[in-house]
């Protein structure tokens, strides 16, 4: 492992960031390297046998657009960052939890600026593999994840300050989120949260924020009609798979020119209750109802979207009356989009969304 880590790092710091290539095109990136240190968090009782400290190395690629070639929406939120991100965690305990492998891209959005510096608050989701994971006979007490492979997500605020002409150090502190959305149990997740410090060699511009042009406001009435599935498991000593299957309408009002905000009606239909109640299926026995309002950050075709909702029908007290969902959507098109969320009810996953949705414009 040190061999490996020792020869990346040198891939990092010789790779020909000055070359004719990128100094034609002026476009400000870099390739940087991270260091991070934290803890695996029991978030319940039951995984207080996996508590560890942690450590870890990131490698990554970052890049901002220039002021003259950035899209309205970059311009907007003042130049963010986008990049991807090659994640290791030694996550304390080789027996039980191992480590961790993740590829994630990112967005980086900046908050405030001060001389040479920046602070950015850092959102970034995507896929990680991991060498430890619960078996009924061979390890058994990893309860916290039930997949190799699960989704993974990071939240951090990080401060980039410039400390020459080619280079910038990084500080952050952050989340880093282990979860499969109860596709395969047990699914307590795993949260790790951590410090991070690391360097960035660039090139290109160093960028200062710049005031936008106004971006044209549509006053637009539109609805947003969309279909999701999604798949768990269900039980304890054995699992057993469930299907889920729904409907949403929101109604969908621009608040400003990147912002979204909508309120509508969710129509679920959730076969694990059928785990508990041994019924029949139907809408009594599996369907759920739920009124929400919530967000949409535009991004170009991508959006960020946030969601809380409260039921009005459910089956079993088993869930809470209250749910969120936060995911992304990718618009094919002003009218199409696609999207996965996570569903959950506050701190306890419920399950990951996958959905295809239209909007329906009725006034321009």
């Amino acid at each position: 492992m040190n061999r490996w880590i020792r020869i990346l790092l040198g891939i990092v710091f010789l790779l020909p960031l000055g070359n004719r290539t990128f100094s034609q095109s002026r476009i400000p990136s870099g390739y940087g390297v991270n260091v991070y240190g934290g803890y695996l968090a029991a978030h319940h009782d039951y995984l207080q046998q996996l508590e560890s400290h942690i450590k870890g190395i990131e490698f990554r690629y970052s890049f901002a657009r220039h002021p003259k070639q950035a899209k309205p929406w970059e311009a907007k939120m003042r130049l963010p960052r986008s990049g991807i991100a090659l994640l290791w965690i030694d996550q304390g305990n080789p027996e039980l939890t191992g480590h961790a492998f993740a590829l994630v891209p990112h967005q980086e959005f900046r908050m405030f600026s001060f001389g040479t510096g920046s602070i950015y608050f850092r959102l970034g989701t995507g896929i990680a593999a991991l060498t430890k994971r619960y078996h009924p006979t061979q390890n058994r007490k990893q309860i916290a994840i039930g997949a190799h492979v699960n989704p993974v997500m990071q939240f951090s605020f990080v401060w980039h300050q410039k400390i020459g002409k080619n280079w910038e150090t990084d500080l952050g502190i952050g989340l880093t989120h282990f979860s499969n959305g109860n596709f395969d149990l047990p699914n307590y997740g795993v949260n790790l949260p951590n410090l991070h410090l690391g360097i960035t060699r660039i090139q290109g511009y160093h960028l200062k924020p710049v005031k936008p042009a106004q971006l044209k406001h549509r006053k637009t009435l539109e609805f947003d009609l969309s279909l999701n599935g999604a798949t768990k498991q269900e039980g304890i000593a054995s699992f057993v798979r469930y299907g889920i299957g729904g409907l949403s309408l929101r109604y969908q009002m621009h608040r400003k020119s990147l912002s979204r905000v909508f309120f509508g009606l969710d129509i679920f239909t959730d076969y694990s209750y059928l785990h508990r109640s041994k019924s029949t299926p139907s809408f009594n026995t599996v369907g759920e109802s739920g009124i929400t309002v919530g967000h949409r950050l535009m991004m170009g075709r991508l959006s960020l979207f946030t969601e809380i909702g409260v039921y009005t029908i459910r089956p079993d007290l088993i869930k809470r009356a209250w749910y969120q969902r936060i995911g992304l959507n990718y618009f094919t098109s002003p009218k199409w989009y696609f999207g996965v969320y996570l569903k959950t009810h506050l701190s306890i996953s419920d399950y990951v969304q996958f959905t295809v949705g239209r909007i329906l414009t009725i006034r321009k």
